[in-house]
């Protein structure tokens, strides 16, 4: 514990990513030696001038082991990448951050979590289908994450705590930082309930342009994002529909969701979508025939077979079970960044 101290001043250096971070601690062994590379002819082989410039400068700032006995003694902990308590969803995604800090708990692993964002402003009918999902979602031992937000996002968190549900907010501020300043008692109860986290260090203030990067961390601790309420907040939504048991990459195309034929999911979604009143959704679909089980009596019951004579469904029609080839549904989040960047471009 007492060398934690050098992993809170690297968390906190600002100017050198989480990536880099990491691959600054994996070349030297750990956060303490990065803190006391001064050798010239070692440095240059590790780092760039920028990067040792920035690490000098930040050790000046403050005296960082009693800095970080503060935020100990305040219940702010990390959770550092590698550790058993960093997200093992974070794991496998670039530009994550070095260190978590949060109060209270992190989400649990091998537990399903969703993420509930939305509109601040919400209408009544809002607020309505975000109780009724969230408390069935929470009542079924599904983790809630959201941003603590006005409107939908505090509605979520207390959705879920009202039904004795696990719930988790990630803060565009430092986690010690409650913002908005009107979900103080929200706040207070998510830290007994659940956990608030942030990548921020502690006292940092909430500015515009951590939000963008806090969502990041939303949707990535998420199984599932429910969005609520986007169109009325004027927030374009692109959406992927079924990738599962399919094979072709170069099938997949950009349509509304109302064009769109042959996909379960998305014949679903047309029928949900209808009947909450939303006319268009930009969405990825494909065409292509799902792929089914292979029908091989040598592969079947084998022996003492149950199925009773004459039967119209043998054991063989096994049910489909959703499965993604590895190649498939990476192609379709290109295909979205692809049209999120289109987007973008065309607002400019």
């Amino acid at each position: 514990m007492s060398e934690m101290w050098y992993t809170y001043w690297l968390a906190c250096v600002e100017g050198i990513t989480g990536d880099r971070k990491c691959e600054l601690c994996r070349k030297n062994g750990s956060a303490e030696a990065v803190y006391y590379i001064e050798e010239k002819g070692i440095r240059e082989q590790i780092i760039t001038e920028k990067e040792w410039g920035i690490l000098k400068e930040s050790k000046k700032k403050r005296n960082w082991r009693e800095a970080y006995q503060k935020v100990v003694d305040r219940g702010i902990q990390m959770a550092v990448r590698g550790q058993n308590n960093y997200p093992k969803r974070f794991e496998e995604l670039a530009g994550m951050p070095y260190a978590l800090f949060f109060i209270g708990e992190m989400p649990r692993e091998g537990m399903p979590s969703v993420a509930v964002v939305g509109a601040r402003r919400c209408s009544s009918y809002g607020e309505k289908m975000t109780l009724r999902f969230v408390e069935r979602l929470a009542e079924s031992g599904i983790q809630i994450i959201s941003g603590m937000a006005l409107g939908i996002d505090g509605m979520a968190h207390r959705a879920a705590l009202n039904v004795g549900g696990k719930t988790f907010a990630v803060l565009g501020g430092g986690a010690d930082v409650c913002y908005p300043a009107a979900h103080k008692g929200l706040y207070k109860d998510l830290i007994k309930r659940g956990g608030i986290l942030s990548e921020q260090p502690p006292g940092t203030p909430p500015v515009a342009w951590h939000f963008p990067a806090r969502n990041r961390l939303i949707s990535g601790l998420a199984d599932v994002v429910l969005v609520m309420e986007a169109k009325e907040a004027g927030v374009p939504i692109i959406s992927s529909m079924g990738a599962g048991n399919k094979l072709d990459p170069t099938a997949f195309e950009v349509a509304d969701i109302y064009k769109t034929s042959v996909c379960p999911l998305a014949k679903v979604m047309r029928r949900e979508l209808k009947k909450r009143g939303v006319k268009k959704l930009k969405v990825v679909y494909s065409k292509e025939q799902p792929t089914r089980p292979i029908e091989d009596m040598s592969i079947s019951c084998r022996t003492n077979c149950i199925c009773p004579p004459g039967a119209a469904h043998k054991c063989t029609e096994r049910r489909d079970i959703p499965g993604s080839t590895a190649f498939v549904p990476s192609v379709v989040g290109l295909i979205i960044a692809g049209e999120v960047i289109k987007d973008l471009a065309k607002t400019k």
